[in-house]
């Protein structure tokens, strides 16, 4: 059994466009699930929900073999998580900027 030990840890795409990459995907999803959802899904919050997913699919191309270096898989996975942190310390810190990333909740009863 041959192993490539070079295209396992070397990377095959350049890290700056993954970095590119995973950022575009990561905001332009992140953007589109606030638009379209209006309402909270009970306490998980729209960038939880989209860390996870992404993540899962991130990962998974690394392992699979879809990129063909794990250094690949780790800096988009990294990349996700860094726009992840980025957004919550900004919501955090900002309450207009909160506004944006967490949506209003959505009044299901009024006066009774």
């Amino acid at each position: 059994m041959n192993i490539d030990w070079k295209a396992v840890f070397l990377p095959d795409t350049p890290l700056l466009e993954i970095i590119i990459r995973g950022s575009a995907m990561y905001l332009a999803l992140f953007i589109l699930l606030r638009v379209i959802l209006k309402r909270q899904s009970g306490t998980l919050g729209i960038t939880d929900l989209l860390l996870i997913t992404l993540l899962a699919d991130a990962s998974q191309n690394g392992m699979a073999g879809n990129y063909q270096s794990l250094p690949d898989g780790i800096v988009l996975v990294s990349t996700i998580i860094f726009w992840d942190y980025a957004l919550d310390w900004l919501s955090f810190k900002s309450t207009r900027f909160q506004r944006l990333i967490e949506p209003p909740p959505l009044l299901l009863i009024k006066n009774g």
